[in-house]
């Protein structure tokens, strides 16, 4: 069996294929938060910012400067999420076969 701590790394570094996918659209800045959003949240566990910017792997920025940086990019008004919708469709419908179901890929079949 894993332990805890091997596992979330190990999930982290396999992130990166997914993440390299459907951020092609992003700027960088926007590329480099959903990769640390998205790490930083499995690894804290827990959506909050604090602990999420303590669980970033590269530590070399100011524990505060990650925290902020987070933080902006959570509030700032951008259309991020617009764009991360339009690119999972696809990376996800090679995978829909007639006999799927549909309850959770019925937002992306109807876009």
């Amino acid at each position: 069996m894993f332990r805890h701590h091997a596992l979330i790394e190990h999930l982290s570094s396999n992130l990166h294929d997914f993440l390299n996918q459907i951020s092609r659209n992003l700027s960088k800045p926007n590329k480099k938060f959903l990769r640390d959003g998205i790490i930083a949240l499995i690894r804290a566990g827990r959506p909050i910012v604090c602990r999420m910017a303590r669980q970033l792997p590269n530590k070399r920025p100011k524990y505060l400067t990650r925290v902020k940086r987070l933080d902006e990019h959570l509030v700032a008004a951008s259309d991020f999420d617009e764009r991360i919708k339009q690119a999972l469709p696809q990376l996800w419908l090679p995978f829909i076969k007639d006999d799927t179901p549909t309850g959770c890929f019925g937002v992306f079949l109807h876009s």
